[in-house]
């Protein structure tokens, strides 16, 4: 005769990861990836501090999902990981444009490409010695960028002690609605204006929803009734963001002949769009 089963005999049944624990070891484990990103020396360490900002990014995305809820000491760790992740922008973008200029020069027609080898290939140079320059200086302040590295640390520790037993599913859902609220109003203005800068915000308002929910879903945690940014979308505003950042680092290449740099900088502007945002 079977007896029948307790409670006690019954298989254990997994429990969903608390939503603040999950959320928290998602951005611990961010910031432990931007660290050893911007470790990176030689020449990988421009793809490392590219790497690092886009993990600090993610870290604040995932503060930015639990709302208000853990208090003025997030808002203040928030600062402090956006003055951080600023601080790395100019080297950033002086990487960013020699990679925009290689995937511009594709993007030409065979005739023009051949016309302006010469104008290409100087621009390219004095790119790359305005960026190894820029390191160079950064370096000589900060060597290893071991400070960084160190204010990394410590924001670490401030995230590991914030309250994150506090956040609550239904935080995350406000959260999520309130970026797609964002978007749409970054999406009306950037629409009606034109304005470089407009786009821009709308950029940056999409892609912190897709941070948001890829933080999600590494998390293990729920994504309600939120849509995921068009990829299509994203990649044409990045790319007039990165074609926008290229002409002003040609403009600012005082050591090139000036019709040189028109040359180059009126064949990138006559470039065709990527498929139309819409």
């Amino acid at each position: 005769m079977l007896c029948p089963m307790s409670d006690s005999d019954l298989p254990a049944v997994p429990r969903a990861p608390a939503p603040g624990a999950a959320l928290c070891a998602y951005a611990l484990a961010e910031l432990d990836r931007s660290l050893a990103q911007l470790a990176r020396a030689g020449l990988a360490r421009h793809a490392g501090i590219h790497q690092g900002r886009k993990s600090i990014r993610r870290v604040r995305a995932a503060l930015a999902l639990a709302g208000g809820r853990l208090g003025a000491r997030a808002e203040r760790l928030d600062r402090r990981l956006r003055r951080l992740c600023r601080s790395l922008s100019d080297l950033r973008d002086a990487h960013a444009a020699l990679d925009t200029l290689a995937r511009a020069r594709t993007m030409l027609p065979a005739v023009e490409r051949r016309v302006l080898r010469t104008e290409l290939r100087t621009v390219r140079a004095a790119l790359k010695a305005r960026r190894d320059a820029l390191l160079a200086e950064r370096l000589a302040r900060d060597p290893e960028l071991e400070r960084l590295r160190d204010r990394l640390v410590a924001c670490r520790t401030r995230l590991e002690s914030l309250p994150w037993e506090r956040v609550e599913e239904a935080h995350l859902s406000r959260a999520l609605e309130r970026s797609t609220r964002r978007i749409r109003r970054a999406a009306r203005v950037a629409r009606t204006s034109g304005d470089i800068e407009d786009l821009h915000r709308w950029r940056r308002r999409l892609r912190r929803l897709r941070q948001q929910l890829n933080a999600l879903a590494s998390a293990g945690l729920g994504q309600g009734d939120a849509v995921s940014p068009d990829p299509a979308e994203l990649d044409q505003l990045a790319w007039r963001q990165d074609l926008d950042v290229l002409l002003g680092a040609v403009a600012a290449l005082e050591s090139i002949d000036p019709a040189l740099r028109h040359a180059v900088s009126a064949a990138l502007r006559a470039l065709p769009e990527l498929p139309a945002v819409t």
